[in-house]
């Protein structure tokens, strides 16, 4: 993914995008650079500065998306199973994350969570921020002839668009202290014990 020709304008300008969470703060110039700004660009769901002279790059840009989202999900799997033989909790969270958003393909903790659902885009997810609308559950909690009025939609959208908020899963996580397992440390006046945590989702 190395910068081509006439490339680096381009990533210089969305690099300074408030859209881009982590921007790059040395200049422009490694591979890496480009394919973290690619990436954050589809999470963030930047706008491309494209113009007729920056065009002719567009379909190069699209190219090297489809071959990162290819691979990339692989890596970071990678990076998780790492991280759990190395026990580090706020690595492997982290990288649960990013798994999540790129899965998503939009932060997972962003209003852009809002675009997996079928029919909303950049334009419409900005119209439901704008109105106090920022999550699928606050999504999930809005009466369908408000959803109608923000978006400016014709019923039923309104119940449609709810109706395909129950596809998606309910997580949750149990967490239960195993008895057997508390022990007092006198000396630090530390309690350790040992918990088992179950993962679970529900669909409606």
């Amino acid at each position: 993914m190395r910068f081509r020709a006439g490339e680096k304008s381009i990533y210089k300008e969305l690099n300074r995008s408030p859209s881009i969470r982590f921007p790059i703060p040395v200049d422009l110039a490694l591979p890496i650079h480009k394919t973290s700004l690619i990436v954050q660009s589809i999470l963030g769901g930047a706008e491309m500065p494209w113009n007729d002279k920056t065009m002719k790059h567009k379909q190069q840009y699209a190219m090297e998306i489809s071959i990162i989202f290819k691979h990339i999900n692989r890596l970071i799997r990678c990076v998780i199973d790492c991280q759990l033989f190395l026990e580090d909790s706020v690595a492997i969270r982290n990288a649960l994350m990013l798994e999540r958003s790129l899965g998503a393909r939009a932060w997972d903790d962003s209003p852009l969570q809002l675009k997996q659902i079928e029919q909303l885009g950049i334009v419409t997810v900005r119209k439901l921020v704008n109105a106090g609308v920022s999550t699928i559950e606050e999504l999930e909690n809005t009466e369908p002839h408000r959803i109608e009025m923000i978006l400016n939609k014709n019923p039923p959208f309104g119940m449609r668009l709810l109706d395909r908020l129950k596809s998606f899963p309910k997580l949750r996580v149990t967490v239960n202290m195993l008895s057997n397992s508390v022990c007092e440390v006198h000396s630090g006046a530390c309690l350790f014990c040992m918990l088992r945590a179950g993962p679970g989702f529900e669909t409606w």
